[in-house]
């Protein structure tokens, strides 16, 4: 049982009077309440639930209503809106702060127009761009002809150095055919037979030289072929 009216006097003098204590129960049985009638103060509960629907209905029209649905961007728009808090203000930084002018041209950096060059030095100057043009032309078709040179002459070596390696294959060819032969005729009388190899006795063209008709002296009549070392077989 909990009490109540201890509390020494109330600022009634001090300590001479005492409140009379007093039971307290959770749910007393003693209490009676009045029955509710059908009926009955109609009019005071019409007016109760008309204010409380007007009140619903203006408190759901209140910008300063947060529902759960409202995103966070828009419910910090409504408090700072209606609220008396200072506002916050975004402000961006201007390009002083934001560009480095160590890598700009001293002309386009702000202040520092005295160190411009003179306007002469920049100015455009048409003789000096067609010299320079030509300049670059010429050295050009230098390298080009320098190339074009150097390529014609390594073909022409190339080929003089293919031709001598073909008639030193023919050459050696010819020597192990005459070696290996069994008649091995002297030139001399090669040409007294074929009358120096004239044309009146030429019977035709083959792939490495001429061939001819000779009377050797002792009467046979044979094909003597004269090797070209100039030949391509």
């Amino acid at each position: 049982m909990a009490g109540r009216g201890y509390g020494r006097g109330r600022g009634r003098g001090g300590f001479q009077n005492y409140a009379r204590p007093e039971p307290f129960v959770l749910f007393p049985e003693d209490i009676n309440l009045p029955d509710a009638k059908l009926g009955e103060n109609v009019a005071s509960m019409k007016h109760l639930i008309k204010w409380d629907l007007s009140f619903d209905s203006y408190f759901k029209a209140a910008p300063y209503l947060l529902d759960d649905t409202e995103s966070k961007g828009r419910k910090r728009m409504h408090v700072e809106r209606f609220s008396d808090k200072k506002k916050i203000a975004f402000t961006r930084d201007s390009l002083s702060q934001v560009l480095y002018y160590d890598e700009f041209v001293k002309e386009l950096v702000p202040g520092k127009s005295k160190q411009m060059l003179s306007r002469k030095k920049f100015r455009w100057n048409p003789e000096a761009g067609h010299r320079k043009m030509a300049i670059i032309l010429a050295a050009s078709s230098a390298v080009l002809a320098l190339l074009l040179v150097n390529a014609t002459m390594g073909f022409f070596i190339r080929k003089n150095v293919m031709r001598k390696r073909r008639e030193r294959k023919q050459f050696g060819t010819l020597l192990d055919t005459v070696n290996k032969s069994k008649l091995n005729v002297p030139y001399e009388i090669l040409e007294k037979a074929t009358n120096y190899f004239n044309d009146d006795n030429k019977l035709g063209q083959g792939g490495s030289g001429s061939v001819y008709k000779g009377v050797m002296p002792d009467g046979n009549t044979v094909a003597v072929k004269r090797l070209s070392f100039n030949s391509t077989q």
